[in-house]
């Protein structure tokens, strides 16, 4: 009976310790749904920079915000060759976004920087 009682009451103590220690959420709130918002960012089409070229996703949502990092020792830029669709610059080691056209199409673009590294965005 006297084990039984400490039990109850080393649980009782722990309850507060665990409501502060504990997130918590509203009701509406679902692990399904907050699981499938990390998945969306997890999933996000990124354009990677390495050793002065570019790594392109395949295709790309219309308005899809597009996640540039840039792996290179230089800063760099994603510059669509037709003026003011998108152009982001990337700090060396860093990494940036822009949002992707809206219209469907086929968008070239190159760092300013330097413009041997050239590349295609595929807008769906």
């Amino acid at each position: 009976m006297i084990r039984t009682r400490a039990y109850a009451l080393a649980a009782a103590a722990a309850l507060p310790l665990a409501a502060a220690v504990l997130p918590v959420t509203p009701a509406t709130a679902s692990p399904v749904a907050a699981s499938a918002g990390a998945v969306e960012r997890a999933a996000a089409p990124t354009i990677t920079i390495a050793d002065f070229g570019f790594r392109v996703p395949l295709r790309v949502a219309r308005g899809a915000r597009v996640r540039v990092v840039n792996k290179d020792i230089v800063e760099h830029t994603v510059t669509s060759g037709a003026r003011g669709r998108f152009s982001v610059d990337v700090a060396a080691g860093k990494s940036a976004s822009f949002v992707a056209p809206r219209k469907p199409g086929r968008y070239a673009f190159h760092c300013a920087f330097h413009p041997d590294m050239t590349g295609v965005l595929v807008v769906r």
